[in-house]
């Protein structure tokens, strides 16, 4: 709102032409003879005015102005509606369906348009019937004027399950703990699969029957919906946020993962776009805070004059912050400069944000040790890294395909369990492109419609080419006492998650067991130290084994089987030796160790014990070299005549020896 001032306020009595002198002043600007007040401002304005005619100039004249606050629209940024919702009623919330401002910062509230196939109570929505898709207007009001509708789109009834199995069955809810993508269970996982081509010019590739083709045929964890921001993708083509979203919805039916890809690649900086950013993965966290499957991937490959600290992560960290404030829990990547491949220098200034991972890109052609060292770096300080974008050409997305080079890179990401995605599920003639242009866009490709490295992909991702080994994680030895239960849950971890697994234990006890499911049990029944070794087999014939030792303590015994008398003698302090009192009634073979409560051997003897002689010992003293206070174990063992072994333990407090 401005004020111009005229000749009504002033006049000359030579008829000279008149002008206007406005003295500046608080809450207003001048511009010429226009008068604006601050557009925070409401109340009295007293202005200073004098009027010249360039010769004489009169006295100020206080020019008194109401402002008065005007009403302007409430504006909605967008709306979100929700998949698979109650049939019976939906809750519509401001800031949980309907993100909106007012200009001045008025109370503002929801109002529901009636429309066909539901009515309206309040915020409240009833369907007419179950099933299909329900597309709800809204607008907000302040209660004298209405914002521009905006439309939710609601997906009626309950979310059909996704095929036993699946990725999405079996890891859950991914989380970052220690460097690694985790399971719901807290075991580390290692998601493969495709990312799409610029869905502005490729979209069509990632289809309903294409998504599920790649879960089922190709075993793929995990799909990628690269939608860039430049070059007429979301900053001047928002209906691309569509194609995300039925990517989304098709990943999960399929029981597979979704990265939401921001790809800023030309527009060099992310900041470039942070408000559309913000806004996009503002409505993006509202729409899938309750999903599972969805990763948001922020901003795919900063490049130019872009650098971590002072311009990535300010970035994230506002970016991520808008995610948050909706869903807590997602994966969220982060990509770093140079393309994402300056991994280590994020290491130097990591975000404090939980369940983050970092971006690393690498095409076969063109990058090798010098990345895999920078990847190394991010490793050893603890980051986890996540290659949602590789390909097996050079970096131009052409230029041959590069086989050996891409198996020495997926054995890098096999060994450290990093996840990745390769570039790209299309047709388009690159090298890079999985399919031919002959393919079909809706999956069901046959071996003559991919292309070499379409081919090379699809065997790594199946494991057809190199079968991957399960990894079974350390066991820690373990201490318990005769009689009690043990019970020990094998960790397996299988990039090829479709393998099931067999299991078997060895040189222990024949009383240990395990079960299909990788839980060891035993009813302890020997006392002593007992190596176990697990083994677990893939369906491909590929094993791990893993080795770990049980102590058995029996507190204070002193006999064996048979009445053979057995007691440690006599301590002698100062120079670390046990004598020993054992009268067999037969030649008898023996075995004396001496451990520690975490089952260290610290001293042992074996030997023959012959029938007692009057006066002599028939086990010659253990000079033990043990010098520290302490609890300690004497195991004693015997073979008997049937050839049987038979075991006794002491348990000896304090010692010093």
């Amino acid at each position: 709102m401005g004020l111009e001032l005229g000749g009504a306020i002033a006049s000359d009595a030579d008829k000279d032409p008149l002008y206007f002198v406005v003295t500046p002043g608080d809450h207003y600007t001048v511009n010429g003879p226009t008068i604006k007040p601050d557009s925070s401002f409401y109340g009295e304005l007293i202005i200073p005015v004098r009027a010249t005619d360039r010769y004489d100039t009169s006295e100020a004249l206080n020019l008194v102005l109401t402002v008065t606050k005007g009403n302007r629209v409430p504006v909605i940024r967008f709306a979100v509606g929700g998949a698979y919702v109650s049939c019976d009623e939906i809750n519509v919330a401001l800031g949980q369906n309907v993100v909106a401002s007012d200009p001045d910062n008025d109370s503002i509230w929801i109002e529901i348009v009636p429309g066909t196939g539901y009515s309206v109570e309040g915020t409240k929505i009833i369907p007419d019937s179950c099933g299909g898709i329900l597309n709800v207007p809204v607008t907000v009001t302040d209660g004298k004027l209405r914002s521009t509708q905006a439309v939710m789109e609601f997906v009626i009834g309950s979310q059909p399950q996704p095929p036993e199995g699946r990725p999405l069955v079996r890891y859950g809810r991914l989380s970052v703990k220690n460097g690694h993508l985790c399971s719901k269970d807290g075991y580390p996982v290692q998601l493969k699969g495709m990312s799409s081509h610029g869905l502005q010019w490729y979209g069509m590739y990632m289809d309903r029957q294409s998504v599920e083709w790649l879960a089922s045929d190709w075993r793929a964890s995990v799909v990628r919906a690269a939608m860039y921001t430049d070059q007429n993708g979301y900053i001047t083509n928002t209906k691309v946020k569509n194609r995300v979203k039925e990517i989304a919805a098709w990943a999960k039916a399929a029981g597979i993962y979704c990265i939401i890809d921001w790809h800023i690649l030309y527009d060099n900086d992310p900041n470039e776009y942070k408000k559309e950013a913000i806004d996009f993965f503002t409505e993006m966290a509202m729409t899938y805070k309750n999903d599972s499957h969805i990763i948001y991937e922020i901003c795919n490959e900063p490049n130019g004059s872009v650098f971590w600290k002072k311009d990535i992560r300010p970035y994230a960290e506002e970016v991520i912050s808008a995610i948050r404030a909706y869903d807590t829990n997602n994966i969220i990547l982060v990509g770093s400069s140079t393309w994402s491949q300056d991994v280590d220098s994020v290491a130097l200034a990591p975000l404090s944000y939980d369940n983050i991972a970092y971006t690393l890109h690498f095409y076969a052609g063109t990058h090798g040790d010098t990345l895999m060292r920078k990847a190394r770096v991010a490793l050893d300080s603890g980051l986890a890294l996540f290659v949602s974008e590789w390909g097996t050409s050079t970096s131009t997305g052409s230029g041959g395909v590069f086989p050996e080079e891409s198996s020495v890179w997926l054995r890098f990401l096999d060994s450290t369990g990093i996840s990745w995605c390769n570039w790209s599920l299309c047709g388009s003639g690159e090298s890079s492109a999985a399919l031919k242009s002959v393919a079909d866009t809706l999956g069901g490709w046959t071996a003559a419609m991919l292309s070499v490295s379409g081919t090379f992909v699809r065997d790594r991702m199946r494991g057809d080419e190199l079968n991957d080994s399960p990894i079974l994680f350390p066991v820690e030895n373990d201490t318990v006492y005769m009689g009690d239960s043990l019970v020990l849950r094998m960790r397996v971890h299988d990039a090829d998650y479709y393998q099931s697994h067999s299991w078997k234990v060895s040189e222990c006890p024949k009383s240990v067991s395990i079960d299909n499911s990788g839980v060891l049990s035993w009813k302890t029944d020997s006392c002593g130290l007992h190596k176990m070794t697990v083994t677990v087999k893939d369906d491909s014939g590929a094993a791990a084994s893993v080795s770990f030792s049980v102590l058995v303590q029996e507190p204070l015994t002193v006999k064996i089987a048979q009445a053979e008398p057995f007691r440690v003698a006599a301590i002698v302090p100062s120079s670390g030796v046990l004598h020993f009192r054992f009268s067999p009634s037969v030649v008898t073979p023996y075995r004396i160790r001496v451990f520690t409560t975490d089952g260290r051997v610290v001293a042992q003897q074996s030997g023959v014990a012959r029938p007692y002689i009057s006066g002599g010992s028939s086990i010659p003293p253990l000079v033990t070299g043990i010098k520290t206070v302490g609890v300690y174990l004497v195991e004693f063992s015997t073979r008997g005549p049937d050839g049987k072994v038979k075991t006794t333990c002491s348990r000896i407090a304090g010692l010093q020896f």
